[in-house]
This record gives C-alpha cells, sequence and structure tokens, in this order.
C-alpha cells in the first residue's frame, strides 16, 4: 500500500512538471474579439450576451473551443452609464502555480437612450380658492429610469390652474435622466366649488392592453366606461385623454376620463394603457362541437365564454355565420361558425354544428295558492292552463299527492305535472286552503291575502297550538 501510495505521487507531480513546461512553452491566440458589440443599453442582463460569439481560440495554432475562456465583467455595470472593461482569461497552471492568466480585455460602453418612466400620476380635484402651495402634486408619483445612476428630479408645471374659477385645468409632469432622455405626462386639475358631487364614474377594467400600431384606440375606451350623475345615465357625456401616449411606440402610458354634471361638478379617474404586441388570437372556453339551440328561439350565444390573454375576457364579441338553409323553426342540425375577435384584431373561428331542438318544458299557469269555502266546490281545471311552444295548449296533465278534502278545514298539497311530446315535463305546486266560511276570522283578511290575513292567521294558528297543548297536559296520565 505505501509503494502504491509512493507512485501515485510520483506520477502526479510528474504530470504537473509536464503541465508546466508545457504551459511555458504555450503560445495562445484569441481572434474575433472586434466582432463583440461593444455597446449595451443601460439595464440590459450581461446573461443574455454571449460574449464568446464568433471567437476562435488557439493554443500554439491548435484550435480550442471558445467554452475554454473565462470572460470576467461586472454584473452591475450594465445598469449604470460608463465606459467598463471585459475580460478574457484561458485555464492553465502557471510556473508559479497560479491557475489563470490574463489573454484580452474589451472595452464596452453602456449607454441610455430610453426614456424614464413615470408612476402614479392622476387626475387631481381641489376645492375652490385652495391655495396651491399646500398641495402635494407629487404624492405617490415616482419616476424609474434603466440607467440607475440617473438622478430623476421630477418637476410639476402649474402655472395654468385658476383656483379662483371653477373648472378643468391640465398640469404636466417632467423627468429627465443625466443622458438627456426625459419623459412627461399631462393630467388635470379639477377646481369645484362642491366635491362631494353624485357623479359616478366607473371605467370596468383595471388596465388597456393596445396592440401597438392600433388604428381605433377610441373603441378600447368608450366600451369600457359608464358614468351616472344620480340615477341618470350620462355616459354619452363622458370624454378621454390620452395625450400622452405613443400608440406607435410600445411601453406604458395612462389615459384620463373624466364627466361633469350641469353644475360644473366633475369626477375623474385615470387608468394605465400598456402599448404591446398583440398576434395572438383569443379562444372559446366552452364551445363544444354541437350546440343545441331550443326551438324558436335565437340564442345563439346563450353560455358561451371567450377568452383572450391580453384583453381579457371578450365574450360580448362573440360572432355566428349560420348556414343559408338554416331554420329556428324546424328541428334539425344545421352547420355554422362561431368566430370571436379580440379588440387588436386577431381572430379565431370554429365550425359548429347547431342542433335546434324542442328541449323546452311546458309552463304550467297556475296560481300558488287556492282558497276554498268549506264543502263549496272548485273548478281546477280553470284555474291551470297549460302551453307548450311547440305544441300549444296542452290539456291532458296529472295531480299528484291529491288528498284534497272540501269538507274538512285544512290546508293541502298539489302537484301538477304535464309534459309536451317531446317528453319534456314541467312540475307545479299549488297549496289549497280549505277554510269555514261562517269563521270570522278565515274571511276577508286570509282570501285578500293582506298582511292583516297573515296576522290575524298567526294568532289562530298560536291559539290553536295552545290549546292542543293544554288538553296534552290535562289528558296526561301520571306513571
Amino acid at each position: 500500500m505505501k509503494k502504491s501510495g509512493f507512485f501515485v505521487v510520483v506520477i502526479t507531480i510528474l504530470i504537473l512538471l509536464n503541465i508546466r513546461a508545457f504551459a511555458d512553452e504555450a503560445k495562445y491566440t484569441l481572434n474575433g474579439l472586434e466582432n463583440i458589440p461593444k455597446t449595451y443599453e443601460a439595464g440590459t442582463d450581461p446573461l443574455t450576451i454571449d460574449f464568446t460569439q464568433g471567437l476562435e481560440l488557439y493554443i500554439n495554432e491548435e484550435i480550442l473551443a471558445p467554452e475554454k475562456l473565462l470572460v470576467k465583467y461586472n454584473p452591475d455595470n450594465f445598469n449604470n452609464v460608463g465606459s467598463y472593461e471585459v475580460e478574457y482569461y484561458v485555464i492553465f497552471l502557471t510556473e508559479t502555480g497560479e491557475v489563470e492568466k490574463l489573454v484580452e480585455t474589451i472595452d464596452i460602453d453602456i449607454v441610455d437612450t430610453t426614456n424614464p418612466r413615470l408612476y402614479g400620476i392622476k387626475p387631481i380635484t381641489l376645492k375652490l380658492n385652495t391655495r396651491l402651495e399646500n398641495v402635494n402634486f407629487l404624492a405617490g408619483v415616482t419616476a424609474i429610469d434603466n440607467d440607475k445612476s440617473s438622478e430623476l428630479n421630477i418637476s410639476v408645471i402649474t402655472d395654468n390652474i385658476v383656483v379662483s374659477k371653477a373648472g378643468l385645468y391640465p398640469i404636466t409632469y417632467w423627468v429627465q435622466d443625466r443622458s438627456g432622455n426625459y419623459a412627461e405626462y399631462t393630467t388635470f386639475v379639477s377646481v369645484q366649488e362642491n366635491i362631494n358631487s353624485l357623479i359616478k364614474l366607473v371605467v370596468n377594467q383595471p388596465e388597456f392592453n393596445i396592440k401597438v400600431n392600433h388604428q381605433d384606440p377610441e373603441s378600447y375606451y368608450y366600451n369600457a366606461v359608464s358614468a351616472f350623475d344620480g340615477t341618470v345615465d350620462i355616459t354619452d357625456y363622458v370624454k378621454y385623454n390620452d395625450d400622452g401616449v405613443d400608440y406607435t411606440k410600445i411601453g406604458e402610458y395612462q389615459v384620463f376620463f373624466f364627466v361633469s354634471d350641469k353644475f360644473g361638478n366633475l369626477t375623474h379617474t385615470s387608468i394605465p394603457v400598456n402599448i404591446i404586441e398583440d398576434d395572438e388570437a383569443p379562444y372559446f372556453e366552452n364551445l363544444e362541437d354541437v350546440f343545441e339551440l331550443t326551438i324558436f328561439t335565437n340564442d345563439y350565444f346563450k353560455g358561451l365564454i371567450a377568452y383572450d390573454e391580453v384583453c381579457g375576457d371578450v365574450s360580448d364579441r362573440i360572432k355566428v355565420e349560420l348556414d343559408k338553409g338554416f331554420r329556428y323553426d324546424l328541428e334539425g342540425e344545421y352547420p355554422a361558425t362561431y368566430s370571436v375577435s379580440d379588440l387588436n384584431g386577431n381572430t379565431a373561428t370554429k365550425a359548429v354544428t347547431i342542433h335546434v331542438i324542442d328541449n323546452l318544458a311546458p309552463e304550467i299557469d297556475a296560481p300558488e295558492s287556492i282558497y276554498i269555502a268549506l264543502n263549496k266546490p272548485i273548478d281546477l281545471a280553470g284555474k291551470i292552463e297549460i302551453i307548450d311552444n311547440v305544441d300549444g295548449e296542452i290539456k291532458d296533465y296529472l295531480l299528484h299527492e291529491n288528498n284534497l278534502d272540501i269538507s274538512k278545514v285544512g290546508t293541502y298539497f298539489l302537484k301538477v305535472s304535464a309534459s309536451d311530446k317531446k317528453g319534456n315535463v314541467a312540475i307545479k305546486n299549488i297549496t289549497i286552503y280549505v277554510y269555514n266560511d261562517d269563521d270570522v276570522f278565515y274571511k276577508n283578511p286570509i282570501v285578500v291575502g293582506s298582511l292583516c290575513g297573515i296576522v290575524v292567521s298567526g294568532i289562530i294558528s298560536y291559539i290553536v297550538y295552545r290549546k292542543s297543548k293544554q288538553n296534552y297536559y290535562q289528558n296526561r296520565r301520571p306513571y
């Protein structure tokens, strides 16, 4: 064991000596560094950059794979504008025992050509004659830039505000980074005498996602907003301002909605607008290959849901193209094409068979309750009418649990059922009250069904309950 260990040590020393000798004689050449991009936008993730692409590494004129290179840089530098060094190493064992040797370096420039971004800007409401110096226009407003070394100071231009006069005044937020890129957003200050108006402005989505270069952004906004002044619908008077939105450039913006009543009271809100790339079509969530349609109806979209990953629920945009031979009044199967489009023009279609079918039960028209005087005959047939959407009037029906006895005061329950020729069944429950015509308590109040009748009925029930309870205890025998 000792001899084998000795040989291992000797062999290891010889290998290291050979590596040192080889390294001292090795000549490294790195070609292609001039093809590596030297300029990067601030905020770029260096892990997405291939610093070895196109490089060729030679050792004594024998090519090595670029993966043998070690690329060294400070990732924090990519967040700050400036010039920095990227170093290339190749791993080997030197005469002094070091395990790396610098081969080449390149200089890269981190630049900033992107505008900073403003967040938290929203319309502001001020009461008439408010002192502007007491208003914090920067509350909740922040600025972000991809160059983290930029000091961002937000300015607010409020010169146009006249606090002594009710009205709507624009104000502008402005910020610039150290590279000269700037962002500005305009919102509005509403000066009002009464800021507690009854106006309610509702936008039914938290943000808008609009495809870059979209030609009809107005369709997004007016379809998503509603407004009321008390109970009066004033949606038609809602206006919006999208001056700060660049529909040709991907980014994050805001659109402002506002509406006023006839007294000049104003309500406003702001909603984020995201200008994006959107090439994905929406999809149906529950549209089967066969769609059942009740005969004599035209609800071709009942229960259908369509969704888009960008625009959200687009069920209200579902359309159907019916076959020329389609008949909604004749049972059968007909081909049709359903389609749905998102607000950005992407469309999905599906071929479907519409099955027109009689799947609707008849309607039983009968009172919920019937009052009958003791021993008085009743015409039940005259109080029950059954109509079917296809078969028309149905005369034949069944009475279930019919224990009605008009010779005894009491409450009786009657179930009526009827079916059409397709076997669709309808059921209606009727409560029948038989009352004593000579009992003053059972006259007009109960028959009319007034509140007084309900109270009197409750009193009678309570008296009967107390009487029966008293008789129970009187007749009860001791053990």
